[in-house]
């Protein structure tokens, strides 16, 4: 029991001895964005955090009285021209579900139809790496 405790005793001091830690994986995603491919993705927080002024990302939802909630998604990334700013708008109930999900850490992955601007997918990752927003 004692050499137990003298090994756990020396593992806890050689931790405070190596110095600062570093709390877990971190990783960002900047946006991007291909309006003639029909797709956009980025982080949230990543954009936010930017220290560019151009890039973002975001979906919202607006729900009448009657019929599917409406969809629309919109992302710009700091590559610059008409091919670095895309959206879409979709009226799906399935979609505005997946959107409830989004938050200030999240990576949102869209598609769409190019020629229609007519949301085709949306993914929402909340994932423990990504960056929340910061003020």
């Amino acid at each position: 029991m004692t050499k137990h405790l003298l090994f756990v005793a020396s593992l806890v001091a050689a931790a405070a001895a190596s110095g600062a830690s570093h709390a877990g994986y971190k990783t960002e995603v900047s946006v991007f964005a291909n309006a003639l491919g029909g797709y956009f993705y980025g982080q949230v927080g990543s954009a936010r955090n930017s220290s560019d002024s151009v890039q973002y990302i975001t979906c919202s939802v607006y729900a009448g009285t009657s019929g599917a909630p409406l969809v629309s998604c919109y992302g710009q990334s700091t590559g610059g021209g008409a091919n670095s700013t895309a959206m879409c708008t979709v009226a799906s109930q399935m979609l505005a579900d997946i959107a409830k999900a989004i938050t200030s850490y999240s990576l949102i992955a869209v598609n769409f139809d190019p020629a229609t601007g007519v949301c085709t997918s949306l993914e929402v990752s909340n994932y423990s790496p990504y960056r929340p927003m910061t003020p």
